[in-house]
């Protein structure tokens, strides 16, 4: 009889600790794999027409610390330098609300691994295989060097109401900030379309 209620009592305790955990997942801010999904879709989307003038990839998109400085309470598109003219509607479909939203996702926002197939041709490489003078422009290369000198280090997609944004950064001086696409889609059956990008500093570069 006390072995039946010791192993009624374990069943208990186990299905309790499972239930706790099944908590602590959904609240953390862990991404489905609808989710996850939805963001190599757009990553791969991005990465078929990306220029990347031979130069890799990296192997693990942007962490959300990072991510963070730029996309975050104090955002503003006001703060945008465009790379080419953007769109006059650009404002209007990332409004307040929709800015607002992708700064809350943010906060739940994962990096993920850049596989060969996202990759979509590109070179995906790993820390350790890059050359230190890539890290820092101040070491010129080996002489008749024919590799590559620069990596390029994407955002996982930050996603809200349709709209998106990836960020993709570089070595080289801080000075010039990290660059931002934007992209929409009628609906979550519609393929993505890109609508515009530009450079932005981090928000404290702007309440100094």
């Amino acid at each position: 009889m006390q072995i039946k209620k010791r192993a009624f009592k374990a069943n208990i305790i186990s299905i309790v600790n499972f239930s706790l955990l099944l908590i602590l997942l959904t609240g953390s801010g862990c991404a489905t794999k609808f989710e996850i999904q939805e963001h190599e879709e757009l990553l791969k989307r991005y990465l078929e027409t990306f220029h990347s003038d031979d130069h890799p990839v990296y192997f693990q998109t942007n962490s959300q610390e990072k991510i963070s400085n730029y996309l975050g309470d104090g955002f503003s598109l006001q703060h945008v330098f465009y790379l080419v003219d953007s769109p006059d509607s650009l404002k209007i479909i990332f409004n307040e609300k929709v800015i607002s939203g992708l700064v809350e996702n943010v906060r739940h926002y994962n990096s993920i691994p850049i596989t060969e197939e996202l990759a979509q041709g590109h070179r995906v490489i790993r820390e350790e295989e890059i050359p230190d003078f890539v890290k820092d422009e101040t070491n010129p290369p080996p002489f008749n060097y024919t590799g590559f000198t620069n990596v390029y280090f994407l955002s996982t997609p930050i996603i809200s109401d349709n709209r998106a944004i990836i960020f993709v950064d570089t070595y080289g001086p801080t000075t010039v900030g990290i660059t931002m696409y934007f992209f929409i889609r009628d609906s979550k059956q519609s393929d993505w379309k890109q609508i515009g990008g530009g450079s932005v500093h981090k928000i404290s570069y702007y309440s100094n």
